[in-house]
């Protein structure tokens, strides 16, 4: 599953969990304002603004990235026959 590394108020964060929903990928967010683990985690990844996105691929990237999010979508889809 796809996780999300949020803060309140991001208008990038939620721009991608707006576009994740779109597309119906499944994600867990965690907002790592008020949790210390997640934070770690998050900055653990070697970025420092959000979202910070992290696919079960382990891909990763920061920030609002269409251009991602459409290649993970279509990652997801079974290919046509």
């Amino acid at each position: 599953m796809t996780t999300v590394y949020t803060t309140s108020g991001c208008m990038p964060c939620k721009m991608t969990k707006k576009t994740l929903k779109k597309y119906d990928i499944q994600y867990v967010e965690y907002n790592i304002e008020n949790d210390e683990k997640r934070r770690q985690e998050a900055l653990s990844t070697g970025f420092i603004s959000m979202p910070i996105v992290v696919t079960d691929s382990g891909e990763k990237w920061c920030g609002f990235r269409v251009d991602k999010l459409k290649e993970l979508a279509d990652s997801l889809t079974p290919a046509s026959v």
